[in-house]
């Protein structure tokens, strides 16, 4: 609810930042958060009605923006990623020789060391994810088995939310922030944030990096021992492998790779780390005691797990119990 007793429509409501009509202060807030920049109204009308809301992560910020005038701000050389979604109005965004017109339908992703401008209308307000240049380069490195090192990780800048590509990328951000709002400890456990921002940088990467898709297409299957050896580690500990890359650098082969030795094995490489996840969660829940205080949600976070609802419903099915009845039981 917000100070009228209305519905929120935004997220990240319990993490305001400013609500400013003060142009300064909101530059001097974009700033701390984002980058310097420069900033100026696009029109005679100066009046402002700015808020932002987020939360720093480790590596990334999720954060709603809106400055509430019709204001371009500009980056000669920006240093860092970012998802940016229009939840109302639209957005003129450039990044280096390229320029889209952002709305609720079409997301934008600068890239870091690109020259950046964006045009705001007075009631555009925009869900951008900041992400670190430093996560990027590791999951590009990770997807493709290859130290991309200093060379650039260009981004395709727009991103159509009604293609494929572009709903998964927008129902993975919809969950890691709704992962983000309902549990304080995603912003403070290590395990939890590294899982929501490998997710996020994954499937970024694969939507919009030109990188990802051309070595997917040259991929060639692991070997049968890679993918026996990916296994053995997700069965030992898959609360360390929610990112699909991470596992694929674990065993030293590109992501595309390790996903066609999965395919070539008959095995779904997702449902067979959801299968593992749920048989430590069963375990761990079977040896808790229940009057020691600790919860389903404590054990669910102890394993890193961030869809939770998904995963209840795919617990109950395989086990067919709750994760709550488990824990009950003498």
């Amino acid at each position: 609810m917000n100070a009228r007793g209305q519905a929120d429509p935004w997220p990240l409501g319990r993490h305001v930042i400013t609500r400013t009509r003060d142009f300064e202060e909101m530059r001097h807030r974009v700033r701390i958060v984002f980058c310097p920049h420069e900033a100026w109204f696009t029109t005679s009308d100066t009046t402002l009605a700015a808020e932002q809301r987020g939360l720093r992560l480790r590596h990334t910020t999720p954060t709603i923006t809106a400055y509430g005038g019709d204001v371009t701000v500009r980056v000669d050389e920006l240093p860092l990623y970012a998802l940016q979604i229009p939840l109302r109005g639209t957005a003129a965004v450039w990044s280096g020789a390229e320029r889209v017109a952002s709305g609720v339908a079409c997301a934008s992703t600068p890239s870091a060391d690109d020259t950046f401008a964006m045009r705001m209308p007075r009631d555009c307000v925009q869900l951008i994810w900041a992400i670190d240049t430093v996560l990027v380069r590791e999951y590009a490195s990770l997807l493709v088995a290859e130290d991309v090192g200093g060379s650039p990780v260009r981004l395709e800048l727009g991103l159509d939310l009604s293609a494929q590509r572009g709903k998964l990328v927008r129902r993975l951000v919809k969950g890691l922030l709704d992962c983000v709002q309902r549990n304080p400890r995603c912003a403070t456990d290590p395990l939890l944030i590294r899982n929501v921002e490998g997710a996020l940088a994954t499937g970024l990467l694969r939507a919009q990096w030109p990188g990802y898709r051309q070595a997917a297409a040259a991929a060639l299957p692991a070997s049968r021992p890679v993918v026996a050896e990916a296994m053995e580690r997700l069965a030992a500990g898959p609360e360390r492998f929610a990112a699909f890359p991470d596992l694929a650098g674990a065993v030293g082969v590109s992501a595309p790779a390790l996903q066609a030795g999965f395919r070539r094995a008959g095995v779904s490489a997702e449902r067979f780390h959801t299968a593992a996840l749920q048989r430590h969660v069963y375990q761990r829940l079977y040896r808790t005691d229940p009057t020691a205080g600790r919860t389903v949600g404590d054990v669910c976070d102890q394993f890193g797990v961030l869809f939770r609802d998904a995963f209840a419903i795919g617990y109950r099915q395989h086990f067919g119990e709750t994760m709550e009845q488990t824990l009950a039981r003498e």
